[in-house]
């Protein structure tokens, strides 16, 4: 997607698609991983991939400059989408873990 959106080649109308399947498939992901987790150890590991200095919403955010100016407001919109599902996706998963650790 960064390079479609560096070339220029995609309406206004593409690029949101492309950042809408984009949001799609990363929420998917997300709560893949997230489902499986079962110990607070494994969720605060899993979490830091997603939100720690390295992790992945931290790096698209730092992509964030890189993005055209055109298409910046559309790209962090999709992105803050992403983050905050994201975080409910996690916040869920604790809940879950924290539920199992009473019931154990």
């Amino acid at each position: 997607l960064q390079t479609m959106l560096k070339g220029g080649s995609l309406s206004a109308d593409q690029v949101a698609q492309q950042l809408g399947i984009a949001v799609r498939e990363f929420v998917q992901r997300t709560a893949a991983r997230a489902s499986n987790l079962q110990t607070m150890s494994d969720w605060e590991q899993v979490k830091a991939e997603y939100f720690g200095p390295a992790g992945e919403v931290t790096a698209s955010m730092d992509k964030m400059r890189e993005v055209p100016s055109e298409y910046r407001k559309l790209f962090g919109a999709e992105l803050n989408k992403a983050k905050n599902q994201a975080a409910g996706i996690f916040g869920a998963a604790k809940n879950r873990i924290e539920e199992l650790m009473i019931a154990g």
